[in-house]
């Protein structure tokens, strides 16, 4: 199941606003999808114990990414920060697409 596939289109959207813009933007809406994508799966019943186990592994990416960020935050351009949102999003369509063949 994939629950965070607006993404890349919000990328696209935002590729050209600056990355102060983009960042608060992005983490606000990844929050809002996040929680209403657990809470539905939640009531629907499809949400167990070992979910919850995958999702805490993926925490100290989380971390390292949080970390990352704010130390990258003032030190990349503009332009190298839409290059790498570009990047990132091109590859994740690819991931998709490969998934669903």
């Amino acid at each position: 199941m994939i629950a965070a596939l607006h993404g890349p289109p919000l990328i696209l959207l935002y590729q050209r606003e600056p990355p102060e813009k983009v960042r608060a933007t992005m983490a606000g809406v990844f929050l809002f999808g996040c929680i209403m994508a657990l809470g539905s799966l939640w009531l629907a019943g499809l949400l167990g114990w070992e979910d919850l186990g995958r999702g805490l592994a993926l925490l100290p990416g989380v971390a390292g990414g949080y970390v990352a960020g704010r130390a990258l935050g003032g030190r990349m351009s503009p332009r190298a920060v839409r290059h790498a949102m570009l990047a990132l999003s091109g590859a994740a369509g690819l991931a998709l697409l490969v998934k669903s063949l």
